[in-house]
């Protein structure tokens, strides 16, 4: 008799834990989040990308509740910190800043090893579309506006940051020596912050970079802008012409910039980030915040953002012989 009852009291127990162990893990789904989340931005402090990510994290703060640590991973254009969230946990707590081309070209240049694709993340956020841009010292004496510019790199080496190797600044040198005959040279380096050094202190010769980067330094007299590597003149330097209004050819250079986890993440955490996300991208305030900073904000989300990120993708396959890839 003792023995039924010691084995019921064991049962009873083994419910009690059953059903609190139940709850805990439905509470937890219900209370994502209920800590810190980490932001990876796999740039360097100072640049556009940078500061997007800090006005997005200081805005998720807000929404969620919790803190937002913007972690800048710096090293293999981009790759180490997206390796860095590749390898994390897939509970929503860890997510990262996502940059084209440079994620494009860390797998599709055979050189670099990686079996990854753009499957293996899950994006949730796009704001912002930057265009190229490019800018020269306000000194220079060798070239004043872009035509001078192109008929000098006709005839001489030029240098040009480059944010990583293949990334958009990289691929816009490429494609204007594939259309122009220039002889454009790109200098890498982590981040846009140590172009405008390199360039401000005559390392390097002209700023490719993104509107993003070289609007407020133009504003300051740091920089002078000369051209923008889009279809139209961007709207927030809209007396900067284009390449192909000055040389005829069409030379488009971009990158698109968001929020991403991983493929296979917590289904509720990316539903919860997506609601989020959705409300930072209706913000008005921080739209006038961000095209402040050089920055045109154009949300989109979920499919959309992977849609436009294949497209992406498939663009730099084109050109992938002028980089040397096939």
């Amino acid at each position: 008799m003792k023995l039924h009852k010691y084995l019921a009291f064991l049962l009873a127990i083994l419910m009690l834990l059953t059903a609190v162990g139940c709850s805990s893990s439905s509470d937890a789904e219900e209370t994502y989040p209920n800590r810190a989340i980490t932001l990876i931005t796999p740039y360097s402090a100072g640049g556009s990308t940078d500061i997007g990510a800090r006005m997005i994290a200081a805005e998720m703060e807000e929404i969620l509740g919790v803190s937002v640590a913007v972690v800048n991973t710096v090293g293999a254009s981009g790759w180490i910190g997206w390796n860095d969230l590749l390898s994390a946990d897939p509970d929503g707590y860890t997510i990262a800043h996502l940059n084209t081309p440079n994620v494009f070209s860390g797998y599709l240049d055979p050189q670099q090893g990686r079996d990854n694709t753009i499957e293996d993340f899950e994006p949730i956020f796009c704001y912002v579309n930057d265009l190229g841009a490019i800018a020269i010292r306000p000194d220079e004496t060798r070239f004043t506006n872009l035509e001078e510019l192109i008929a000098y790199a006709q005839e001489n080496e030029v240098t040009t940051t480059s944010t990583g190797i293949f990334g958009d600044d990289h691929t816009a040198a490429v494609k204007m020596n594939a259309a122009l005959g220039t002889n454009f040279l790109p200098v890498h380096n982590e981040g846009a912050g140590e172009s405008l050094t390199a360039v401000m202190g005559g390392h390097v010769d002209v700023m490719f970079a993104n509107v993003g980067d070289v609007l407020v330094p133009t504003e300051g007299g740091q920089v002078v802008t000369i051209g923008i590597m889009g279809e139209e003149r961007s709207t927030l330097m809209p007396d900067v012409p284009t390449v192909e209004e000055v040389t005829g050819e069409q030379v488009l250079s971009s990158s698109a910039r968001g929020i991403t986890g991983m493929a296979g993440m917590d289904e509720n955490a990316y539903n919860v980030l997506l609601e989020c996300f959705q409300q930072i991208g209706e913000n008005e305030e921080i739209k006038a915040q961000m095209e402040a900073q050089g920055l045109e904000y154009n949300p989109i989300y979920g499919d959309d953002y992977m849609d436009l990120l294949k497209q992406e993708e498939a663009g730099l396959i084109a050109i992938s012989d002028l980089l040397g890839w096939s």
